[in-house]
């Protein structure tokens, strides 16, 4: 287990009341970047490489339950999590593809991972982008990115979704929104101002990720237990 370099790793109630209030703040601005799980074309390419090398492990859906990964030491990496033990990212960030394309290419020393030097360079890139359409901290591949300018100064914003900016027309206002009140949130799904997050699961593995916590998976059903009850 992680614990945080700033002192004692927090109560899973303290988590909680963080993630309810960051989800409730009355105008939360959100800048959105462009989704990269490369093209369709490229995804398309690399399902075919991850269920012809990978899927047997990693399992067809990325949730690292192959029919091979009950026998396997350690177990083959969830894709559907986000989480990545190998990367040159910050400790709960997302990996780059060239960290991505790096463990393909050369495998995992002392675990199943295998090296796939056989693959070229854009085989694996195919391989990187359909991987990371498993989660969706990696975005919707194919949600829309919009650019606004201000015409004042010709000033410009990207958003998937421009929040209450669209209503007001006012540039201040772009990448805002009210968000309602939690209850009866375990059936109002997708979550997220932007949608990517299909299950409250997926709003715990969120906030692992943007803020650093490492939960066993017992603790996430936890917070899923608590968000749901709201």
């Amino acid at each position: 287990m992680t614990s945080r370099a700033l002192g004692a790793r927090p109560s899973l109630a303290a988590v909680a009341v963080l993630i309810v209030s960051w989800y409730v703040a009355a105008t939360v601005p959100v800048r959105a970047q462009a989704p990269d799980i490369g093209t369709a074309e490229q995804r398309e390419s690399g399902k075919k490489l991850y269920l012809k090398y990978c899927s047997q492990c990693h399992g067809e859906k990325g949730d690292g339950e192959g029919y091979a990964s009950p026998h396997l030491y350690p177990k083959p990496r969830d894709f559907t999590s986000g989480k990545f033990k190998i990367r040159t990212t910050p400790s709960g960030k997302l990996p780059t593809d060239a960290d991505l394309h790096h463990i393909i290419k050369v495998g995992m020393p002392y675990t199943s991972m295998p090296a796939w030097p056989h693959l070229t360079d854009a085989e694996i890139d195919n391989l990187v982008a359909y991987v990371k359409s498993f989660s969706p901290e990696f975005a919707k591949p194919d949600m829309a990115v919009y650019t606004f300018q201000r015409n004042s100064d010709g000033a410009t914003v990207q958003s998937t979704d421009p929040g209450r900016g669209i209503r007001s027309g006012n540039f201040a206002d772009l990448n805002k929104f009210k968000t309602p009140n939690l209850r009866g949130l375990a059936a109002r799904a997708p979550y997220l101002h932007n949608g990517i997050a299909g299950t409250l699961l997926d709003v715990v593995r969120h906030y692992e990720v943007a803020l650093g916590f490492v939960f066993t998976a017992s603790e996430e059903a936890d917070l899923v237990a608590f968000l749901t009850a709201l």
